[in-house]
């Protein structure tokens, strides 16, 4: 039985199509009393005679409207079957719904049990309220167009290579908005690059023009949807290379420290057998044995934490005169020996931690040599070289001897070097007399200073 909607929807369907034929019967049946009547009195037969067609009329007015009511009976009667059909729908519906929820919103049950006598219409009031829940419920779940947008990556939720939702990090990146790439072919917005890695790349075209590779990492379900997260391959390199030349500078730290007291050890060792063997020469030996004493006196003092007392000793020996000094380096063992042995010799030695550092230090004060790392964060020593150079061009100071500290020094490095605008290196480790052999070359004035 088809199901009509609106206004007066039970006069149409329920009470009118039984009621017609039993007023056109209750009319017909008048018209056959009227007639009767009018007969009767006619023919001029007693009163007794009238009361037929009267009772006749009443009797057959009951008979049709019993009719009426048991057609009515019957067509209510279809008109509840035919709701059976759409409740049944809309409670299978609700419970498919209710399977699709996660466990935590399962907390109780949904559809409350079926009573066999319950009418129509709390059956109905039953589901819609069982639907109210389930609502509520649903707007407990995870909302994944809210979680795509709010991601700081280009991301975007595609069914069957079609686009669906796209975030705004993606919609920036491509110049379009959202409504002009939903629908979009995926094929036609991400096309696979041609890269050696196991990984899936694809190029995008940049809204400012050109190409731009990323990483993919998508997710399927199977129902054919699935979500995609670009990874910028250069911000990836970058943050790589970043690790390795942490890692570099690590190991190069802990190889340095063992330089040194590989270093310590082979000076030690020969003076000890020296003393233990003569000691009756060490009087003869006494310049060489402080020479050498000084030495590794400076050496220990870069691999302590001394750098209070030797700051007090550098202020008393400094004067306006003096060389100044750049140290830029990372590494505090290899600043503190530096240090030591240059403030020994009567210069006034500054650190930098790195390269911004070095530049902005640079902006402040002219230093006659400066001992620069290559491995470094930030800029690098080539690169800080670079910039040092051009500022000094640009604003016509003078040449700063920029000598470079690495442990990598063959002749492609040291070709380099220069391009860069170094004028020396200095292989690490290094000896304090090898530091000091380097500073006399390049400022023979502090040699004359130290001497006198």
């Amino acid at each position: 039985m088809r199901l009509d909607s609106g206004k007066g929807v039970l006069w149409k369907r329920l009470v009118w199509p039984a009621l017609g034929p039993c007023l056109v019967a209750e009319l017909g049946l008048l018209l056959v009393c009227l007639l009767a009547g009018l007969l009767v009195w006619r023919g001029e037969g007693g009163p007794g005679l009238l009361l037929l067609p009267v009772a006749g009329l009443l009797a057959g007015s009951a008979l049709v409207l019993a009719t009426f009511l048991l057609l009515l009976q019957r067509r209510f009667y279809q008109w509840e079957l035919g709701f059976e059909a759409p409740c049944d729908q809309l409670e299978n519906a609700l419970r498919d719904l209710y399977s699709s929820l996660p466990p935590r919103l399962k907390h109780h049950r949904l559809l409350p049990p079926r009573d066999p006598e319950e009418g129509v219409e709390q059956r109905l009031r039953g589901l819609l309220e069982s639907l109210q829940s389930l609502l509520e419920r649903l707007a407990q779940r995870p909302q994944l167009e809210a979680m795509l947008d709010s991601l700081p990556r280009p991301a975007f939720l595609a069914h069957e290579g079609v686009l669906l939702e796209v975030n705004r990090p993606l919609e920036q990146l491509l110049g379009r908005p959202r409504s002009a790439l939903e629908g979009l072919e995926l094929g036609y917005v991400l096309r696979h690059a041609d890269t050696q890695t196991p990984d899936v790349c694809v190029r995008l075209p940049l809204a400012k023009g050109g190409w731009q590779e990323f990483r993919l990492l998508r997710l399927e379900d199977a129902q054919g949807f699935s979500l995609g997260l670009l990874e910028d391959l250069d911000e990836q390199r970058q943050s790589l290379n970043q690790l390795t030349q942490a890692r570099d500078r690590a190991r190069q730290e802990a190889s340095l420290q063992a330089g040194y007291l590989k270093l310590l050890q082979q000076e030690l060792v020969p003076l000890l057998e020296a003393v233990q063997d003569a000691p009756g020469a060490a009087h003869d030996e006494a310049s060489m044995l402080e020479s050498r004493l000084q030495g590794l006196a400076d050496l220990l003092a870069s691999l302590v934490d001394g750098s209070s007392s030797s700051d007090e000793a550098a202020t008393s020996q400094e004067s306006a005169s003096s060389p100044r000094v750049l140290i830029v380096d990372d590494g505090p063992v290899n600043v503190m020996l530096a240090r030591q042995v240059l403030e020994s010799e009567g210069m006034r030695v500054v650190t930098a931690p790195g390269g911004e550092e070095a530049l902005a230090l640079q902006r402040e004060q002219h230093f006659d040599l400066v001992l620069m790392d290559i491995y470094m964060p930030g800029p690098d020593g080539l690169e800080a070289t670079r910039r040092w150079r051009a500022h000094e061009a640009h604003h016509d100071e003078p040449r700063s001897i920029l000598v470079a500290l690495t442990a990598n020094a063959s002749e492609a490095d040291r070709r380099e070097f220069r391009e860069a605008g170094m004028d020396d290196y200095l292989a690490k480790p290094y000896r304090p007399h090898t530091l000091i052999e380097l500073v006399r070359r390049w400022l023979p004035t502090s040699a004359q200073r130290s001497v006198s």
